[in-house]
């Protein structure tokens, strides 16, 4: 999954800073939502 993410957005910033919509267009809505929610969501 990491290395998917990265090939496809380019970095870790990247990632943090993608739509739920384009994480779900990569890897999938049940990781997408994982991974969202781990840099959006603040306990």
């Amino acid at each position: 999954m990491a290395i998917k993410l990265l090939t496809d957005l380019g970095s870790v910033k990247e990632v943090e800073a993608a739509t739920i919509e384009k994480l779900t267009s990569v890897i999938g809505e049940k990781k997408a939502t994982l991974v969202y929610n781990y840099f959006h969501v603040k306990e």
